[in-house]
């Protein structure tokens, strides 16, 4: 089994967001102006259309965290990376063996430069560092896999999911889903004994690949992501009874993605689980479900266990769900 040993959560201050686009606009981002980066331009380039508006705009505003222009996604991810380290002594951040980002940036050059920035920032030797990107906001989802193979009884992970938007991309999808910056840091090992959270099962599922989310109506979206949401939950409650002996009825609910509060209700429904509180406003991008993670344990009393089933889905065709054993601090 993958543990979660600890874990911190960096968002920036949260605004009012009533646009679509994001509007910061980066240097790191010019890239998107070749030729050969057509098909990653959310419908080419330029200034938002009317008819985009039309499409995209949401009923009211969100307060997303939406990091000030002079934070890059560097900076989000060390920020989580350093605030673990502080809650740990020093002996057990020099245990770590291996670095993994995950992150949805299109620039392959940022992929494993921020995992390596982040070993150089906290003085760690011998590490491997690993980036997992280009999957939309299932990096999590996606790591799992790679971390259960990687790791054995003697090694460490620290685990970094972290994202900022830039312009020209889309933030906001009508009401579907909102997208903030923020990032998480997890130390994770294998093993089965005392930890915040353990992963019990996990799936990632993919449909037929949406290379233009920007192009389709929030209802289209959501028509697609939904059933990929149920699927990937039922797969990730099979992988736990194999695994673990765990069943549908050990699992106290679903805790949702940022996505809209009917379709959230709609995957918990399909898969005849209980409804979850939603622990915050709007869809923290790659940070989503290790932020609502963190959130679920934080809220249990000393001892205190419980199981929940969380997911998450990406524009481009794609949702992840783990059920995850969730326990109280100090237990």
């Amino acid at each position: 089994m993958l543990a979660i040993q600890s874990a911190a959560t960096y968002l920036p201050e949260r605004v009012e967001f009533a646009a679509i686009q994001a509007r910061e606009r980066n240097v790191g981002y010019l890239h998107l102006l070749l030729k050969s980066a057509r098909p990653a331009r959310p419908r080419g380039k330029g200034r938002i259309k009317d008819h985009e508006v039309a499409r995209h705009a949401p009923s009211a505003p969100t307060r997303l965290p939406v990091a000030p222009a002079k934070q890059s996604l560097s900076d989000l991810a060390l920020a989580a990376a350093s605030a673990l380290r502080d809650q740990l002594a020093a002996d057990e951040v020099a245990r770590t063996t291996h670095i993994v980002l995950a992150h949805a940036t299109l620039n392959e050059a940022v992929a494993e430069a921020i995992p390596g920035r982040i070993q150089v920032e906290l003085g760690l030797k011998r590490v491997l560092p690993l980036a997992v990107s280009q999957i939309g906001s299932l990096g999590f989802y996606a790591a799992l896999p790679l971390l259960a193979g990687l790791l054995d009884a003697k090694s460490q992970v620290l685990f970094i999911a972290a994202d900022k938007w830039l312009y020209p991309f889309f933030r906001v999808f009508g009401d579907l889903v909102a997208f903030g910056d923020g990032a998480v840091a997890m130390m994770i090992r294998r093993g089965d004994g005392p930890a915040l959270a353990t992963l019990r099962g996990f799936a990632l599922e993919t449909g037929t690949a949406i290379d233009d989310p920007w192009a389709r109506t929030p209802a289209e979206l959501r028509a697609q992501l939904v059933p990929l949401a149920v699927a990937a939950g039922r797969r990730a409650i099979e992988h736990a009874r194999a695994t673990s002996g765990i069943g549908r009825d050990a699992i106290a609910g679903v805790v949702p993605a940022g996505f809209a509060t009917a379709d959230a209700d709609a995957v918990a429904d399909a898969l005849e689980l209980p409804r979850a509180p939603r622990p915050h406003a709007g869809h923290l991008s790659s940070a989503d479900s290790p932020a609502a993670l963190v959130h679920a344990q934080q809220a249990l009393r000393p001892g205190e266990r419980k199981t929940v089933l969380v997911w998450d889905a990406a524009l481009c065709g794609a949702a992840g769900a783990a059920v995850v054993e969730l326990s109280g601090a100090g237990a």
